[in-house]
């Protein structure tokens, strides 16, 4: 084969892969987006968005204390553009109990309407899914190939669990994306020390904790590897 049959051969193969992986990426942000909009609150999305719309609002962190603010600010960003009805209480008086919370994370959603608050929310929040989508598509390219990061994109593009929680303001994907990412950060620093992949690393591991509190339990993990 020539040189030139060869380059265009290469050119056809990296186009159709291109291609396979928008096409992949597309149907899973697709996918977050409708579940996003067409189903209703659960209990627990009040809370935080109403927590980490205090956060940002004045730093009122006596609200929803078991959870660290990472997600919650980030779901609650695009509020930060409008006025809304506030709860009854000054910022940062006093801490808020958990049935108190969740009450007052409800009547927020209510009193302002469902569909400005939550839909916004939960798009905003859904970017950790999206981040996971490409982490696990580039970790599998660089570990085993692009067949396989293709194969690895088609599972997580139609994972139901993946779908229905990354599409919800919940912590729990901002910790699956951060805890992957903190694997994989360290799969490249090993492979390949340096000063930029080292503090790659280390910021990766902030953010993992940020996301959750149980996200400690990956420490003992990562020292023993």
């Amino acid at each position: 084969m020539s040189d030139f049959n060869k380059s265009l051969s290469q050119r056809k193969s990296n186009v159709l892969f291109a291609t396979a992986a928008t096409l992949l990426f597309s149907a899973f942000l697709f996918q977050i987006w409708y579940h996003a909009t067409r189903t209703s609150a659960t209990i627990d999305e009040g809370a935080h968005i109403l927590a980490g719309h205090r956060h940002l609002q004045c730093l009122d962190f006596g609200i929803n204390p078991e959870h660290p603010p990472l997600l919650k600010m980030i779901a609650a960003a695009p509020l930060s553009f409008f006025n809304w009805n506030e709860p009854g209480w000054e910022c940062g008086s006093r801490p808020t109990p958990k049935p108190e919370m969740f009450s007052a994370g409800t009547s927020f959603i209510v009193q302002n309407g469902i569909d400005p608050i939550v839909v916004p929310t939960r798009l905003a929040a859904s970017s950790a899914a999206l981040v996971l989508a490409a982490l696990i598509f580039m970790a599998a390219w660089e570990m085993f190939g692009r067949a396989e990061a293709l194969a690895a994109l088609a599972i997580v593009a139609f994972e139901p669990s993946l779908i229905g929680i990354g599409s919800l303001v919940m912590t729990d994907m901002a910790l699956t994306a951060t805890a992957f990412a903190a694997v994989y950060t360290l799969y490249r620093f090993r492979k390949k020390t340096s000063a930029v992949r080292f503090l790659d690393a280390g910021l990766v591991l902030g953010l993992m904790i940020g996301a959750k509190h149980s996200a400690v339990i990956f420490f003992r993990s990562f020292s023993h590897s």
